[in-house]
């Protein structure tokens, strides 16, 4: 989720102090160059659900759920490196 949340801030997505996971998953899905990136939306609804189940759930997430999470936000590397090379010829 840190990783997640460290990817997204290099698109431009900032958390408020004291944002909630799906706080800042709203800021992901309001973005307008990341919400044009539906394999990018998708990874991070993916990952926050886990990282709030291993955080707030008395069920930890199951392996599956935990890699299943991690390959779809490694998946995400080329829409993530289009979005932060805009973000940086915009200014």
């Amino acid at each position: 989720y840190a990783q997640m949340r460290r990817g997204m801030a290099a698109c431009g997505v900032i958390a408020a102090p004291g944002d909630t996971p799906y706080e800042f998953l709203a800021r992901v899905d309001n973005h307008p160059r990341v919400s044009q990136a539906q394999p990018l939306l998708e990874a991070a609804r993916l990952v926050t659900g886990v990282y709030v189940q291993a955080q707030y759930s008395p069920r930890l997430p199951q392996d599956g759920e935990v890699r299943a999470a991690r390959r779809a936000w490694g998946a995400t590397w080329w829409a993530r490196f289009k979005i932060f090379l805009t973000k940086k010829r915009r200014g």
